[in-house]
């Protein structure tokens, strides 16, 4: 393929990645209801309305938090300053940067995918993450998601097509933005450095590629040790979110197995309308396992002053499932993998 008709190849791919995401926004509307913001939207309108950084998580009041970590919420506060707290709008406009981050995805797998396996490997690869439904979904929702796979994406494509100096500064650049967005990049981020490592790649080139990322997340991991008085990686909901999708009385996520024959219908539609329709009967039907805490263990985190001690019931208690139970936690592993593959 000449670099003239990959060019265009590749200007038509990310212009329809573009194109079905925001048809599929326009066509949902669901910047008018429930265009999923949750904790992300109570604590942005808290920053727009003077309060700052906060959230109640079991608590009369909003108590300084590190319930998600600072993108997300910062840049829909951005949002509702424009546009209004809540506003239609605002959520509109965190739904197309949505649809953007998806076309930056489809740009970066075109190049990683070129980069390894040549041009057709590349046009495949970016048509598939363009049109396929689950990703061109996911600007419908105001969810890290969309951050933490575009910036995934572009770190491995960053990594792999440039050279030098530059290639490790916007490598760790990358991904201490990524981090910002959702601290679970951590994971595959690690990864990627010890393959870096174990390719026997320069040592100081991965060093200042982790150098960088660390500055970037300098600013937030300060803020949280003057917040909380001790260190909080990005945020402070891992023990949280672990008891949800693992405790004794789990389903494996952090709501209750809904209805059969709602989960019937999610299969039974075909239209775009109709599965967000099952989708949204569901999200109502759904109800938290939060409902499992014990009614003593629930007054002890209401007592609890600071997020971070309501935080130590669910790492407590935790690791006693953990101790007591090892083959549950393999059990709810192992479902996750089949309801993530069915």
């Amino acid at each position: 393929m000449t670099e003239n008709r990959w060019r265009t190849t590749m200007w038509a791919t990310l212009l329809a990645a573009m194109l079905v995401r925001v048809g599929l926004v326009l066509a949902l509307k669901t910047y008018g209801g429930d265009a999923g913001a949750y904790e992300h939207a109570d604590i942005a309108a808290n920053v727009v309305e003077g309060r700052g950084f906060v959230f109640a998580f079991y608590n009369d009041g909003p108590l300084p938090t590190s319930h998600q970590a600072p993108v997300i919420p910062l840049l829909l506060g951005a949002c509702f300053k424009i546009f209004g707290v809540g506003a239609p709008a605002a959520l509109l406009m965190m739904q197309l940067l949505n649809a953007l981050l998806g076309v930056v995805t489809t740009w970066g797998i075109m190049r990683i995918a070129r980069h390894l396996y040549g041009d057709a490997a590349a046009v495949i690869a970016g048509v598939a993450v363009a049109l396929y439904p689950p990703l061109v979904y996911m600007a419908t929702r105001v969810q890290a998601v969309n951050w933490a796979v575009c910036f995934f994406v572009v770190f491995v494509a960053v990594l792999l097509t440039l050279t030098g100096g530059r290639r490790w500064v916007l490598a760790g650049f990358a991904a201490g933005l990524g981090v910002l967005g959702e601290p679970l990049l951590l994971g595959p981020l690690a990864v990627v450095t010890a393959v870096l490592l174990l390719q026997r790649q320069p040592v100081r080139g991965v060093a200042l590629m982790l150098a960088v990322a660390a500055l970037v997340l300098l600013p937030w991991m300060t803020r949280n040790v003057l917040v909380h008085g001790r260190p909080v990686l990005i945020k402070s909901t891992f023990w949280y979110v672990f008891w949800q999708g693992n405790h004794l009385g789990a389903s494996g996520t952090d709501k209750l197995a809904i209805d059969e024959s709602l989960a019937g219908q999610l299969r039974g539609h075909w239209s775009a309308k109709g599965v967000e329709g099952a989708l949204t009967a569901a999200r109502q039907q759904a109800k938290s396992v939060d409902v499992h805490i014990p009614h003593e263990a629930m007054a002890e985190i209401l007592r609890a002053p600071t997020e971070l001690a309501k935080m130590a019931w669910f790492r407590a208690e935790s690791w006693r499932v953990l101790r007591e139970h090892p083959d549950h936690y393999a059990a709810m592993c192992w479902r996750r993998l089949v309801q993530l593959c069915t």
